[in-house]
Parts: C-alpha cells; structure tokens; sequence
C-alpha cells in the first residue's frame, strides 16, 4: 500500500506509554508508523514492534544529543509526501489523520489541531485545550514571536518537502517546536488551524516542559535566530500595526533576557503617546491601562528603575491580579519593606495557590528576586504556570 502520511514519534525509555500510542495511530487510519529510538536502554523498541507490525520502522539517530536532534533524524527518514507528530506517551484521537491529511493535501505546510489534557497517572481527563480564537485574527500565528500560544507546536502535521527546509536545529535541546515554527514562518509557512480536539495529552510532573528555567533558556536561544531589526522588518511586512509589533518585540526581548531592548519596546508600545490597540489585547483580558502600568512596571524593575514601584502600585489598584502583586512584592523587598513585600506575596498565592514565582519568593522575602516577566495567560487552554 502506498502510504501518504507517517506517523513519526521519537521515544527514549518510553515503555510504559509506547503500546498506546502505536495503538492509537493503528486504530485511528492509514499511516505509516517511524519510531525514531533516541537511544533507549528499556524495552521501548520491542514494545512498539509488537503493536505496530509491519506498519512500524525503526531508525536511530547518528548521535545521542537530544530531542532536537532526534525531531531531524526522524524528518530525515520519512518516506511519505506527509509526517505527523505523535509524543510518545500521547495517543492520537478517531478522526484527526483524515482531517489533517485533507488540509495538506490542500496546500498547507504546517496543521495545528486543538487537544484534549488528562493527568499521566490515571488517565483523568482534565479539561479541552483549544487553539485561542484570536490566532485566527489578525496576526495569527506571527504572535508566536510574542510566545507559544498554540496548545501543541510539537504535534503538528507537515508536508515533508517544506519541513526539511525549514529543518531542526539538533542543538535545540527544548522548545525545538517553536524553534522549528518561527523559522518556518520566516519561510513563508501556508498554515491551518483546526478547532477539533484530535490529540490527547498525557501531563506528567517529571515531564522536562515543566523546567520552565531551562524551557526559557531554549526559548531565548530560539528568539535569539531572529535580529530585532529582522523580526521587526518582517512582521512590518506582514502588515502589523505599530503598537502590536513594539509589544511583540518587547515579548521577545523579555524572553531573551535582554532587558533594555524591552524597555525601549515598552516605551514604544505602552508609552505616553501609544495608542490602545485590541487586537494586542485579546490574550490577555484585561485594560489597556493594567497591560501598560504591569509591563512599565516589570521592565523597570529588571532594569533597576525607581518608577517601578509606583507603577505596579498603580496596576494592582487597577487589578488586585496575582502577577503584579508578586512583582510589586519583589520591588518592595528590594526596598527593604519585607512585611509589605510578604503581604503581597501571600495575597498572589491566595488567588493562585500554585503560582510558583510567589511561593519561591515569599520562602525568601529578604531576597525576593522572582520576577514575572509576563502577564500570566488568562485564556483557558493555556493558563497554567
């Protein structure tokens, strides 16, 4: 049979979770199946050949470097005008081969579908992640320079041919999705998005993407591929409106750590003279007036500047929200107000019990240097942290 699409999943160790993804892909339509075994020393391999039989190919990657690198060895190795990616301890959902297949055979490059969450070590569903609605608005999918919004850029379907353009970086030991995407927009990626739910997604507390210290190294590292005068000619390009574009890239800069670049971008897209845009606002749900006083406020602090308390001040008087408090706890702190900086820390955790930057701070008041440098995502499939 002459397949059109393969399944690909890179696996290390992934025995207890291997069998069910194979199954899913054998139940769920015509595909190909290419375990690409990063080196495992568990019963991975034998396990996976038992479910998928001769729809099933073994390849190995030359070296053993890293998720990046096997994402490439397995690119390398398929043999079909289309791939799909498929996590080793996830499981595909009835349905979403056929849909996906249909949009590349379309002409798209690039498929992203919505997902459905359950917790690793029961299998309870927790709840749907969708694609936000607002990346089918203006920007789309060029707000990925912003963050990652998508809910899985490591599962979608690819047209082969344009893939291995954009290829992946083996040296991108994280975050080598959103490496692979911002390089394929910057290729002129043709992308689509689907709002059924067509994947399943197992979390787990072990899972790597929980490092957000080393998740954000491997982001910077991917930002950094793109100069800021490069991403800001080509999102100019894209038709971006002024205000949206200087809030990406003050995004981004925060995200690199570059902190006088994203004040310069914060002046821009939240300074006197700036104008309200709503398309910057749709992640968010919240004023222009709160996203303004929070951002000043936060890059003030990461560059050591006096008005950062008065304007984090200003923002929790606009919103008592748990992400300014804990900034204005850090400012406060650094102060050397310890009782005011703990009362705000303890106030964040009372709205989110789990908001790890005040827990670490409030541990340490005395040093409290856990800053957020974002604003913590309001929309529901993405907000966690």
């Amino acid at each position: 049979m002459n397949y059109l699409i393969t399944v690909v999943i890179a696996a290390r160790n992934a025995e207890q979770t291997i069998e069910r993804a194979v199954n899913s892909v054998c139940e769920t339509g015509d595909a190909k199946i290419l375990l690409v075994d990063d080196y495992s020393d568990d019963d991975t391999v034998r396990l996976a050949k038992s479910r998928g039989g001769d729809l099933l190919e073994v390849v190995t990657p030359r070296e053993k470097i890293g998720l990046g690198n096997a994402r490439q060895a397995g690119l390398e190795s398929v043999d079909t005008p289309y791939l799909m990616w498929l996590d080793a301890d996830d499981e595909l959902l009835a349905g979403r081969l056929d849909r996906m297949l249909a949009r590349l055979e379309k002409g798209a490059d690039l498929v992203f579908d919505s997902a459905e969450l359950c917790d690793g070590a029961s299998g309870k569903f927790i709840k749907n992640l969708q694609i936000p609605s607002f990346l089918w608005e203006g920007m789309g999918l060029y707000r990925s320079f912003e963050r990652n919004y998508l809910p899985g850029p490591a599962w979608p379907a690819a047209r082969v041919e344009f893939a291995r353009k954009v290829g992946y970086d083996p040296e991108q030991n994280a975050c080598e999705d959103t490496d692979f995407i911002l390089r394929a927009l910057r290729l002129g990626a043709k992308w689509e998005l689907l709002s059924e739910v067509g994947y399943r997604q197992f979390a787990y507390e072990t899972s790597l993407s929980r490092d957000l210290t080393h998740q954000r190294r491997f982001l910077a590292r991917a930002f950094s591929k793109h100069s800021f005068l490069e991403l800001e000619a080509f999102l100019k390009g894209k038709g971006v409106e002024a205000g949206l574009l200087a809030w990406c890239l003050c995004s981004n800069a925060l995200f690199r750590g570059d902190w006088p670049q994203a004040d310069l971008y914060a002046r821009e897209a939240f300074g006197e003279s700036a104008k309200e845009s709503e398309e910057l606002l749709l992640p968010w749900r919240v004023g222009f007036d709160w996203l303004s006083c929070f951002i000043r406020g936060s890059v003030a602090l990461l560059n050591g500047k006096g008005e950062a308390e008065a304007l984090l001040e200003r923002c929790v008087e606009l919103e008592e929200s748990p992400d300014a408090l804990n900034n204005l706890g850090v400012v406060r702190a650094k102060l050397g107000k310890r009782n005011e900086a703990v009362d705000c820390f303890e106030k964040a955790l009372q709205l989110m019990p789990g908001y790890l930057d005040a827990r670490r701070n409030l541990e340490n008041a005395e040093v409290a240097a856990n800053i957020t440098t974002h604003p913590l995502r309001r929309f529901e499939s993405r907000s966690g942290y």
